[in-house]
């Protein structure tokens, strides 16, 4: 999420750690729901500059902190709501990171049940805090100072995530730079730039040129990119890889893609497309595919190889 986010981590593991060995932790709860909650808007802090763009999912990561001190610090716990909702909700957020090659993009959008669970726990504890007092030094002003810093935490994480999604453009431009609408393909009505829009056509006029030379589509191909868009512009295409989404910028995936095809030798591609703007290191990644018996051509645009 963010370089320094570690020491958020670190710090609250310490307090928990402390909390838990406190035998009259519920006479000191004021103390650590200020602590937790200072750590989850210092995790704020961090991810701010980047809310708009594709990490905005992050924001709701950080409030599992809060989650899990108000649980334990509450005296009559909601244990069928932990188990059922904030405990299955972390779960399911690994197993969609387990089965997904999305890492972070999953598993910081699926906690949103975690979440809920999250506020409820916080609001048994805030119920029971009023109910009862405090066994510390100037334990009113405490118990204030905390309740100020959570309903500070809950009004950030909602202009945050409401905000965020708001203003959210899917890797594009401001709305107002959005001029140009596509009219071909899977993304026609979408609006975007003038030179994406450019963009996208030159390519999908290449990619469809590519697929009609390929006399339909019998055999599996791989478009070696991360444009998404191109499986969905190639109907019923037998696609030769694990996801739509292959990153550029990550050299581990072309390994993650070989031993794809060890395991799974009948999606070997006969067909492989890479455009030209792609960020592999193209000069390795055409010799290594033309050592495997592939024919090479190319296009001002795109790569092309075959295996006959």
């Amino acid at each position: 999420m963010h370089p320094h986010f570690r020491y958020a981590v670190y710090a609250y593991a310490v307090m928990m750690f402390v909390m838990i060995l406190d035998r009259k932790r519920r006479l000191h709860r004021s103390v650590y729901l200020i602590v937790s909650t200072a750590c989850v808007i210092a995790s704020y802090v961090m991810l701010v500059p980047n809310l708009g763009t594709s990490t905005y999912n992050a924001i709701m990561f950080p409030l599992i902190f809060i989650g899990i001190t108000s649980y334990i610090l509450c005296k009559n716990k909601p244990r069928e709501l932990f188990a059922a909702l904030f405990a299955v909700g972390i779960i399911y957020s690994f197993c969609m990171h387990f089965t997904s090659n999305q890492y972070f993009y999953i598993i910081s959008a699926v906690m949103t049940a975690a979440n809920v669970a999250s506020l409820i726990f916080l609001g048994q504890l805030i119920r029971e805090m009023n109910e009862t007092p405090d066994n510390i030094t100037y334990a009113v002003w405490v118990k204030r100072f905390a309740l100020v810093f959570a309903a500070f935490m809950v009004f950030l994480q909602g202009a945050f995530q409401i905000g965020s999604k708001a203003r959210h453009v899917f890797w594009d431009s401001d709305p107002s730079e959005l001029t140009a609408e596509i009219s071909e393909g899977p993304a026609a009505g979408l609006r975007t730039t003038d030179a994406r829009a450019s963009s996208y056509e030159a390519l999908y006029n290449d990619m469809q040129q590519f697929i009609e030379s390929t006399g339909g589509y019998s055999d599996n191909t791989l478009f070696l990119t991360n444009r998404t868009w191109m499986y969905l512009a190639a109907h019923d295409l037998p696609y030769g890889t694990y996801s739509a989404w292959v990153a550029e910028d990550q050299p581990t995936n072309l390994d993650r893609l070989r031993t794809f095809y060890v395991i799974n030798p009948e999606k070997q591609p006969k067909y492989v497309y890479i455009p030209k703007d792609s960020k592999w290191d193209i000069p390795n990644v055409l010799h290594n595919w033309q050592a495997q018996g592939y024919n090479l051509s190319e296009t001002a645009l795109s790569y092309r190889l075959v295996r006959y």
